[in-house]
């Protein structure tokens, strides 16, 4: 051994691995992502380029921005029908962005299709496009294309998580009413085949209605909220005033029953076999359900709001879509204003008692068994729903009556059609022909003769009465002496016609003046009689009069 390689057995320098410079905790430039677009249909703006490599370039320098909250803070305050009073969003942009790179490449992925492929399974914590191999990239593609059309084919976890991360980070390709729509439908169709889903998408559709300002989506999950907020610690995004919005009181019995009577055999339409009589069924049990409630539930609920207007409201910090892959633009904190209305534990044991006597309710009228025991449902609760339940049986009974009812009966029904002149035309001609099969001729002279003893003719002001064929030169014997103004009273009160006095003449001289005329005429009596009130015609009388008056009209 030389002597210099023993002086270099000694220099420790030497034997260390030789130091690489020094580096920061993150690179000042992002790594430059390399995407291999599968062979495929390209959308109609992207033409097909097999093996194409796409090369998404880092942000300038001048786009970064410090890990600070920005002034971008919005405020603001939900109608007066929700139990959140304020809901504030504040950006956060963080010195790195970690997933810029995600966004620019689901804005080129945006429309990109793939023809029908293989299932090809995947997984990942947090997926990616990078993360895809070709196989799985084809799949995916494919699918989401055949969701959009409504084709819920076999997936995993992670290709949905990568369809809602595309939504969350496109809001300016994919506007929030739209996006929404898409994470609920996802979310309701694989939610049974991966159970797992509940548990990310309840705060992820939660943050994303908050953050946009949007309504809570209940007709898109009503089929499966009882489920979904059961275990959520944040019920309260869910839930407003019964009448708000359609199926408000749905969410409220959600929110307040622990018993889930959505669940129940008849609730679920098992009882029919056909889907459209199930679906009706459904639609029955629930609209009987929410009607009962209703009232009880808008008592309920302006009741515990003014009192928890006056106390203490919670106070909810969280940042928006936890578990999730966001970038810069949508990355946010979240802080909600809202009073807790299900922690009253009387309030959630009287409702749930209300719900189940609902329920024996509605199975009662169903003519159906009551299987639910209810206990300490308070007296008021009860005979609400009692007087509701009392008039759908008694409407029920009158048409089960009808149904039930001989044929020949129903023709006693009032008609529907609405009235008219002309209708009214025709009923008379129809009358006339069926009273000459049923009476005499001679009875059916007396009978013509009568309905033509008063005309009544209308103008703008009032009704007057004419005297119908009246002879102006009727024999003066005839008409025993009587003036037209005191045959008028005398039609009155046979008939029942309008009569108008003569200021000067009292009633009591036109009925003595009648009464001497029949007197001395062929009656020989008086016909009209005080009865402390009025004038009436004596019944022994009315035929002969009704004869006079024939003979003096026609």
């Amino acid at each position: 051994m030389s002597h210099t390689e023993k002086d270099d057995f000694w220099d420790i320098d030497k034997l260390l691995p030789k130091k690489r410079g020094s580096l920061s905790p993150f690179m000042n430039r992002e790594p430059i992502a390399e995407i291999t677009i599968p062979v495929g249909d390209g959308g109609e703006d992207r033409p097909e380029q097999p093996g194409e490599v796409l090369s998404i370039p880092p942000r300038e320098e001048g786009e970064r921005r410090e890990g600070k909250e920005q002034s971008g803070v919005t405020t603001y305050y939900p109608d007066g029908h929700s139990l959140i009073k304020r809901v504030t969003i504040t950006k956060l942009i963080d010195k790195y962005d970690f997933y810029g790179n995600f966004r620019n490449t689901a804005e080129i992925f945006f429309d990109y299709k793939t023809p029908k492929c293989e299932f090809a399974p995947f997984y990942s914590y947090r997926p990616q496009y990078s993360h895809l191999t070709q196989e799985q990239r084809s799949y995916y593609f494919y699918w989401r294309d055949e969701m959009s059309r409504s084709h819920y084919l076999k997936t995993d976890y992670s290709y949905i998580y990568l369809y809602v991360f595309e939504i969350l980070n496109l809001p300016d390709r994919i506007p929030p009413e739209e996006g929404i729509k898409k994470l609920c439908t996802v979310w309701r169709e694989y939610r049974k085949e991966l159970p797992k889903l509940d548990a990310y998408f309840i705060p992820w559709v939660n943050d994303y209605c908050l953050v946009y300002g949007l309504p809570c989506p209940i007709e898109e999950i009503s089929g499966f909220l009882f489920d979904a907020i059961r275990n959520y610690y944040f019920k309260e995004f869910f839930i407003s005033r019964p009448g708000s919005f359609e199926g408000a009181t749905f969410t409220l019995l959600a929110y307040l029953s622990d018993y889930d009577w959505t669940k129940g055999k008849y609730a679920m339409g098992e009882g029919e076999s056909e889907p459209e009589k199930k679906r009706q069924a459904r639609e029955r049990f629930r609209s009987l359900m929410e009607g009962a409630m209703h009232d009880l539930l808008v008592r309920v609920w302006d009741s515990a709001i003014s009192k928890g207007r006056e106390g203490r409201t919670r106070i909810l910090k969280r940042i928006a879509f936890p578990e999730s892959l966001c970038t810069h633009a949508v990355k946010c904190n979240l802080e909600i204003e809202y009073f807790s209305l299900g922690e009253n534990a009387e309030v959630r044991r009287d409702i749930t008692a209300a719900v189940k006597y609902t329920e024996n309710k509605i199975r009662a009228l169903m003519g159906i068994k009551s299987r639910l025991s209810v206990k300490d449902l308070p007296d008021t609760y009860r005979a609400h729903l009692d007087t509701y339940f009392d008039a759908l049986f008694k409407r029920e009974r009158a048409e089960k009556a009808r149904e039930n009812a001989p044929a020949y009966e129903r023709l006693y029904d009032a008609p529907k059609e609405e009235l008219s002149f002309s209708g009214a035309d025709e009923i008379e001609r129809a009358s006339w022909s069926n009273t000459l099969r049923l009476v005499d001729t001679e009875d059916m002279e007396l009978i013509r003769a009568e309905s033509e003893l008063v005309a009544v003719t209308e103008d703008t002001d009032s009704v007057t009465v004419d005297t119908v064929c009246e002879d102006e030169d009727a024999n003066e014997v005839d008409r025993m002496g009587l003036t037209d103004n005191e045959i008028a009273y005398l039609r009155h009160k046979l008939l029942g016609t309008c009569y108008t006095p003569e200021a000067s003449i009292s009633e009591d001289s036109i009925a003595e003046r009648i009464n001497e005329a029949f007197t001395d005429g062929f009656i020989g009596d008086y016909i009209l009689e005080y009865d402390g009130e009025g004038y009436t015609l004596l019944d022994d009388y009315i035929e002969e009069v009704k004869e006079w008056l024939l003979k003096i009209t026609k």
